[in-house]
């Protein structure tokens, strides 16, 4: 036999077991609380912008008073246009993961509706009202950047 051997193979293989996890989980929150997700995304990567926002919804499904299948793809409409409007016309999206996430809880406990919750985290986008949102204290997390480079 030649090569790397029997042990050889079964060590590399131990080893990328080990590795291959954390690095796929390297851009998700560390947990289901809302301080987990970054304050800040910026990105033109329409996949970034995809497993961010499904990570928003993993946050904001775990909030108190909220129903798991309520935050079931309620930021589809928000990633619609940010594709559609914001990256096909060669800008970055800017998120506030936190301040999504915060405004789907509060909503959902005031009793509104998925479709209405939808629309208000479009119109909340389009006004650039995330940024001044209270749960975006700087203090608790930090941004994240693509600057439009696939990772």
């Amino acid at each position: 036999m030649t090569g790397i051997g029997v042990i050889g193979r079964r060590s590399l293989l131990a080893a990328l077991l080990v590795v291959l996890p954390a690095a796929a989980n390297a851009g998700a929150p560390e947990g289901d609380d809302l301080h987990a997700l970054p304050v800040r995304i910026e990105t033109k990567v329409p996949a970034f912008l995809e497993e961010r926002l499904a990570d928003i919804e993993k946050v904001a499904s775990a909030l108190p008073q909220m129903d798991r299948k309520k935050a079931y793809l309620i930021t589809l409409p928000l990633q619609s246009y940010l594709e559609d409007v914001v990256l096909s016309n060669n800008r970055p999206a800017i998120l506030y993961p936190r301040a999504i996430a915060s405004v789907i809880g509060q909503q959902a406990a005031l009793g509104t509706s998925n479709k209405e919750i939808a629309r208000l985290l479009v119109t909340y986008y389009q006004r650039d009202a995330y940024s001044a949102m209270r749960v975006n204290d700087p203090a608790h997390g930090v941004s994240e950047t693509t600057g439009g480079k696939q990772e």
